[in-house]
């Protein structure tokens, strides 16, 4: 049986503050620009402009299509077919050949490689410009937790301040010294460290009408009902078997999250493998969360997660998009939880307890700078109880049912306040282990098997320098905020 306790958040913690008046209307100014150039270089003798009267849009996307006519492509691109040939084709190829075209100087002008990861919707790039950053008092470039190899974290790190290994309330946890609260409704931010490196999203939630009910609400119920039939054997009524030997396991001793009920699945990589493999499950498991993650609701958090991901930190999700692509192709036998389009992240835990509640804890098996999604699902009042704590930042964040979060959390510990004896909280989390990046860097090899290899003393020096600037050139993949006045 495959195991693996370190990494992987089951759990979430909370991070933010009072707005000041530096991060007042912000924007980014980084080297991949919120909204994509599309002063093209035209070329008016290769095909006559399009016949329209009508006056043209301003969104990037139509401004694209607009210019398709303009924009002389690479023949190794798109090749352009002779017009004897393009005689020859019929109405549905030559309709077919347009189209192939038009995707060709949209991906050209978005900045698109085919193959790589979409630019992100209009939409969620409007968004982004319009949200509120969180500011915080904390250095991530300088985090003394992350481990000598530069790839995850510390399973100890030193810090000010240890929190008890037990759940907190709402009320133990603001009375500490130094402790904010910040009340996230709606509005969408990053997390924004001294350095303004974006170390992580409040992405709240999609702006459709139907979230609340066709999403957040059927994803907790859904969620209550497969619990219901993976520790209890019950399905529509009918009892299939008993789990005394988890019973018994889980009596020996107080997991390091908490004792709350979790399922983790997809694939991972740690604990001295060889090779990423998928989460070890019995067939009853199997066929309850394959059929949960089919459902409905958990695509379009996936989706939505995804979106917000490639929208604050392009870099870093191409990098996990690469990495899985490199991965799967090595080998096709390893099954995603959701298409590649739709998620990036290798492994999904579902923590299904009726009031899932975790201690302070880290994920240090989790790739050192990348992020983890959290999504808070349940029947409970957030402004009594489950909030999110992230303690390294000092900070308690209101966390409503249907929110999402993405922090790192291989680097911050965080933990969620208790919630009332009545009321229902579970939690889905989305992240990839440090070894599936480290197992693609090492060319589809473990660290063990690289060092027990043939090098020269120039490649082992190489080695060495990797471990140094890895977690400089982690940091590189994140964004910077920079404030601007209007």
């Amino acid at each position: 049986m495959v195991r693996r306790h370190a990494s992987g958040p089951q759990e979430e913690d909370d991070g933010a503050s009072d707005n000041d008046d530096d991060f007042e209307n912000s924007e980014i100014t980084d080297v991949d620009p919120p909204f994509p150039d599309f002063n093209l270089t035209s070329s008016p003798s290769a095909v006559p402009q399009p016949r329209s009267t009508k006056p043209p849009r301003r969104t990037p996307l139509v401004q694209a299509a607009r210019q398709r006519w303009d924009v002389k492509l690479d023949d190794s691109e798109s090749p352009q077919p002779s017009a004897q040939k393009v005689q020859s084709l019929s109405k549905k190829e030559r309709k077919q050949a347009r189209l192939r075209g038009n995707r060709s100087v949209k991906r050209a002008a978005l900045g698109e490689v085919l193959g790589a990861p979409k630019a992100p919707k209009v939409v969620a790039l409007k968004r982004m410009r319009d949200s509120s950053p969180v500011p915080v008092s904390f250095s991530f470039s300088s985090h003394p937790g992350v481990a000598s190899t530069g790839w995850m974290g510390v399973r100890e790190p030193p810090v000010d301040f240890e929190p008890e290994q037990r759940v907190y309330s709402f009320d133990e946890a603001r009375s500490l010294p130094g402790m904010r609260v910040y009340e996230w409704n709606e509005t969408q931010g990053p997390l924004v460290d001294e350095d303004r490196y974006v170390i992580g999203v409040f992405a709240a939630h999609p702006r459709d009408a139907d979230w609340d009910e066709e999403v957040a609400q059927k994803a907790a119920a859904l969620m209550e009902e497969a619990g219901d039939g993976i520790y209890n054997r019950v399905f529509s009524g009918v009892y299939y078997g008993t789990r005394r030997a988890e019973r018994k396991q889980r009596a020996k001793k107080i997991p390091p999250r908490g004792t709350y009920r979790a399922k983790a699945y997809g694939n991972s990589m740690g604990g001295g493998q060889p090779f990423p493999q998928p989460f070890y499950q019995d067939v009853v498991n199997t066929i309850v969360l394959v059929g949960l993650l089919a459902q409905a609701p958990f695509q379009r958090i996936a989706g939505f997660t995804n979106s917000v991901f490639k929208t604050y930190a392009p870099d870093l999700h191409r990098y996990y998009h690469s990495t899985m692509e490199k991965l799967h192709g090595w080998n096709t036998q390893l099954k995603r939880n959701f298409a590649s389009h739709v998620s990036v992240f290798a492994a999904a835990t579902l923590n299904f307890d009726l009031q899932t509640l975790t201690f302070p804890h880290l994920d240090y098996a989790n790739l050192a700078w990348g992020w983890c999604s959290i999504t808070s699902l349940g029947n409970f009042d957030p402004d009594k109880g489950g909030h999110l704590i992230m303690w390294d930042l000092k900070l308690i964040i209101r966390f409503p049912p249907g929110y999402t979060i993405l922090i790192p959390s291989a680097l911050i510990r965080h933990s969620n306040t208790s919630i009332q004896p009545h009321e229902k909280r579970f939690s889905f989390t989305q992240y990839t282990a440090a070894g599936i990046f480290r197992f693609v860097d090492n060319d589809f090899r473990s660290d063990v098997s690289v060092e027990a290899s043939s090098m020269t003393d120039a490649e082992r020096a190489e080695r060495v320098e990797a471990r140094k600037r890895r977690w400089i050139e982690g940091l590189q993949m994140y964004r910077r905020w920079d404030t601007h006045t209007q």
